[in-house]
C-alpha cells in the first residue's frame, strides 16, 4: 500500500488550529490576557475556529480514503488505547503535582471518559471523546460518503449541518430577539429538537463530513497535470467572507458577555462558515521548501502538542503566580503581543518535545497518534 502524499495545506491548518487552541486556553493559565478589549475579544473570537478546523482536516483525510473496515476498526481501537494512556498520565501527574485532590471514584469516572478530575484542568479531553465518536461512526460515514448516488451523501450532510449548526444558531438568534422583546420567541423552534437524531458529538461528525465533501469537491476541480488553485477574485470574496464571519463571531461573544448565556461556539454557523472558508483558502497553499518543511513538522506533531500544552501552560502559570508577570500599567496591546509570543513559545516547545519523544520505540506512538 502506497502512503498518501502529505498535503501542505492540511499541515498548515492543523498548525494554525493548534496555535489557536493554546491561545484560547492561555488566559486561564498565563498572563492577564486583555479579554475586555476589542482587539483581545477579536483574537478570542478567531480562536473559536480551532476545533472545527481540526475536524474538517480529519474528515478530508479520512473520508477520501477507500473504505477499509479492518483499518477503521484498528484506528478506533488505537484512539481509545492512546486516550486511556494519556488519561493515566494526567491522573498520575496531577495526583503528584496537582493542587486539587481527587478520590478513587473521581479517577474511575475520569478513566471512563468523564472530563472532570477534581479541579485539575482536564476539560480538553472532550476533544478525544469526540474523536472516538467520529471514528466509531467512520465505517458507516464512509459508506454513506462513497455512495454511488451523491444525493445520499448530500442529504446526510444536510441533516448533520441542520441539527448540529443551523438549529442551535437559530436558537441563539431567537434568544437575542427574546431578550430585546421580552417574549419567548425562542420557544417557536424548541419542538424541532425532538426530531434530532444525532448525539452530543454530532458537531464533530458534521465538521468531518463537511471536510470530506469540500476535499472531494476541490479534488474534482483540479486537473491531472496541475493542482487546483484559487483565483484572485475568489480569494478576495473569501477574504471578505472571513472578515464577516469573524465579525459575527465577535458579535456573539459581545452578546454572551452582556447577557449571561451559554454558547457552544462549535455549533454556531458563523464559526462553521469561518472555518470552512479558512479551510478552502489554506488548501492550495504553496510555500518555499524550507518553510514547507517547518510547517509539515509542526502540522504532523499537533496531537502531541495538544496533549502537552496544558501541563506546560500550568507550569507557566506557576511561574506567573510567583511574581513573574507584566506590570499593571502595561498597555493592553503590549500584553496581547507578549501573550501571543508566549503562546508561540509554548507551541514550539511542545512540538520539540513531541518530536523527541516520537523517537522512543513503541511509547513514541502516543505522541504522534500513529
Amino acid at each position: 500500500m502506497h502512503s498518501r502524499r502529505r498535503v501542505l495545506g492540511y499541515d498548515c491548518m492543523k498548525a494554525f488550529a493548534m496555535l489557536m487552541v493554546i491561545l484560547l486556553h492561555s488566559p486561564g493559565y498565563t498572563l492577564d490576557f486583555p479579554r475586555n478589549t476589542v482587539v483581545g475579544d477579536l483574537v478570542i473570537a478567531l480562536t473559536r475556529v480551532c476545533v472545527p478546523l481540526f475536524f474538517l482536516v480529519n474528515g478530508a483525510l479520512l473520508l477520501t480514503e477507500p473504505l477499509d473496515w479492518h483499518k477503521d476498526v484498528r484506528r478506533m481501537a488505537r484512539t481509545v488505547v492512546f486516550m486511556e494512556i494519556w488519561r493515566v498520565i494526567y491522573a498520575v501527574g496531577f495526583g503528584i503535582f496537582g493542587d486539587s485532590r481527587f478520590g478513587v471514584w473521581d479517577l474511575t469516572l475520569f478513566l471512563l471518559g468523564n472530563n472532570v478530575l477534581g479541579r485539575n484542568p482536564v476539560g480538553h479531553f472532550w476533544f478525544l471523546n469526540a474523536l472516538v465518536a467520529v471514528y466509531v461512526m467512520l465505517p458507516v460515514t464512509k459508506y454513506v460518503f462513497s455512495a454511488a448516488d451523491r444525493k445520499v451523501s448530500d442529504w446526510f450532510g444536510i441533516l448533520l449541518v441542520t441539527f448540529t449548526m443551523i438549529l442551535p444558531s437559530a436558537k441563539l438568534v431567537l434568544s437575542m430577539f427574546s431578550t430585546w422583546t421580552g417574549r419567548d420567541i425562542q420557544g417557536l423552534i424548541d419542538p424541532l429538537e425532538g426530531f434530532g437524531v444525532f448525539g452530543g458529538c454530532a458537531n464533530a461528525l458534521a465538521y468531518a463530513f463537511v471536510g470530506g465533501l469540500v476535499a472531494r469537491g476541490v479534488a474534482g476541480l483540479g486537473k491531472a497535470d496541475r493542482a487546483w488553485r484559487l483565483g484572485v477574485k475568489w480569494k478576495v470574496c473569501m477574504s471578505a467572507g472571513i472578515i464577516l464571519c469573524w465579525a459575527a463571531t465577535y458579535g456573539i461573544a459581545v452578546y454572551q458577555a452582556r447577557v449571561p448565556v451559554s454558547v457552544d461556539y462549535n455549533l454556531m454557523l458563523p464559526v462553521a462558515a469561518l472555518a470552512v472558508l479558512l479551510f478552502v483558502l489554506f488548501l492550495p497553499l504553496r510555500l518555499p521548501s524550507g518553510a514547507a518543511r517547518a510547517v509539515t513538522v509542526l502540522g504532523s506533531n499537533t496531537f502531541g502538542v495538544y496533549m502537552l500544552h496544558i501541563p506546560v501552560l500550568c507550569m507557566v502559570w506557576l511561574v506567573a503566580k510567583h511574581g513573574v508577570r507584566l506590570p499593571v500599567s502595561t498597555p493592553s496591546w503590549a500584553a496581547l503581543v507578549v501573550d501571543f509570543l508566549l503562546v508561540v513559545a509554548v507551541f514550539l516547545l511542545c512540538a520539540a518535545i513531541t518530536r523527541l519523544c516520537a523517537r522512543i520505540p513503541v511509547l513514541g506512538r502516543i505522541f504522534t497518534f500513529r
